[in-house]
C-alpha cells in the first residue's frame, strides 16, 4: 500500500489543478474528513506503474464527511456550477470537472443503512466496497494522507476491471443504448484493462 500512497502524494504535489479542486472541496466542507475518489486515483497509478500516458485526467471527485447545503455552494468566479443527476454540485471550467458528494448521501444510494457504519472511516469503506467496478474501489484521505483500498490495487495488478454492481451497470448501458459488454469495454479499454462481468442468465 505504501508504494501506491507515495504515487498519489507525488502526483498531487505536481498537479496544480488538483490543488485548486481540493481548495473548492474544502471551501464547501463544514468540517470533518475529505476523501479523493474516482479516476484521479487509479488513472494516475496506472500512468505511473504502466506508462499509460494517454490517459486523460481532468475529473476530480471528492467525498465530504460534512458538506454545505447545495444552495450555499461556493466556487471561484471562473468555475460554473451545475447540478448532477443526484442533485449535487458539479463544477466546470473548460475541460475540467469537479464533483463533490456528502458521504452519508452517497452511502444511502448504494448500501442498506445497516452496512453504512457510524464513523467516517466505516462509511468510506462502505462506499469503496459498493462502487460500479472494482477499479474504482479506492479512496484517499486528504488530511491523513491515507489510502483505502477494497480491490482497486488487485484489479490494476491483474490488469482487469470487474463489475461489482451488475444491475446498475445494466441500467446505465440501457440508457446509453449499448450492451453491458460494450459499456464495460468502453471503461476498461483506455486503461488497457480486461473487463470481467458476470455471465448473464437467459
Amino acid at each position: 500500500m505504501e508504494e501506491y500512497t507515495s504515487i498519489i502524494k507525488r502526483v498531487i504535489s505536481k498537479d496544480s489543478l488538483f490543488n485548486e479542486a481540493a481548495d473548492i472541496a474544502k471551501a464547501n466542507s463544514t468540517g470533518g474528513k475529505i476523501w479523493v475518489v474516482g479516476s484521479f486515483l487509479y488513472k494516475n497509478i496506472l500512468k505511473e506503474k504502466y506508462g499509460l500516458d494517454n490517459l486523460k485526467i481532468g475529473d476530480y471527485d471528492f467525498i465530504l464527511e460534512n458538506q454545505r447545503d447545495y444552495s450555499n455552494t461556493w466556487a471561484p468566479h471562473d468555475w460554473t456550477i451545475k447540478t448532477t443527476l443526484f442533485g449535487g454540485p458539479r463544477f466546470f471550467r473548460g475541460d475540467s470537472q469537479i464533483d463533490i458528494y456528502p458521504i452519508s448521501d452517497t452511502c444511502h444510494n448504494i448500501a442498506p443503512k445497516e452496512f453504512m457504519g457510524n464513523t467516517a472511516e466505516e462509511k468510506i469503506k462502505t462506499y469503496i466496497q459498493n462502487v460500479l467496478f472494482d477499479i474504482q474501489s479506492m479512496a484517499y484521505d486528504l488530511g491523513e494522507e491515507k489510502l483505502y483500498d477494497a480491490g482497486s490495487i488487485k484489479a490494476m495488478q491483474k490488469k482487469e476491471m470487474r463489475v461489482i454492481r451488475l444491475n446498475d451497470c445494466i441500467e446505465i448501458a440501457k440508457r446509453k443504448n449499448i450492451s453491458l459488454e460494450d459499456y464495460s469495454d468502453s471503461k476498461a479499454s483506455p486503461m488497457d484493462l480486461k473487463p470481467i462481468y458476470p455471465t448473464l442468465k437467459t
